[in-house]
């Protein structure tokens, strides 16, 4: 399975944080991003 994500911003030039849920339950931010680029989101280590 392909894991990547798209996410559309709409007007918006930059998010400030994302938020990611883990397949485990667990979740963790990110951030910021600007629009117009890939971004890779890695899990932090336990």
């Amino acid at each position: 399975n392909d894991p990547r994500v798209h996410v559309g911003l709409g007007p918006l030039d930059r998010v400030d944080r994302v938020n990611v849920r883990w397949p485990d339950g667990s979740s963790e931010q990110f951030g910021p991003f600007d629009a117009g680029q890939t971004h890779i989101l890695r899990r932090s280590p336990r």
